[in-house]
């Protein structure tokens, strides 16, 4: 929550995630609700690990 996305040409502001939709408010504050499976594409990354990786690598991998 309280990220910021593009939506077109609108930025937004996530204010939250549901199983079937998200709700984004506006720059001019008006609350829009998106349905998940129109707006937001899936994306599936697998990654190795080994038992030593830290929290903070791991965050990394991610950012």
């Amino acid at each position: 929550m309280g990220d910021l996305v593009k939506v077109g040409e609108v930025e937004r502001t996530v204010e939250t995630v549901g199983f079937r939709s998200t709700r984004t408010r506006t720059n001019d504050h008006s609350l829009v609700t998106m349905p998940n499976k129109s707006n937001f594409r899936r994306v599936i990354m697998l990654i190795g690990l080994k038992d030593e990786t830290t929290m903070e690598q791991m965050k990394e991998i991610i950012d």
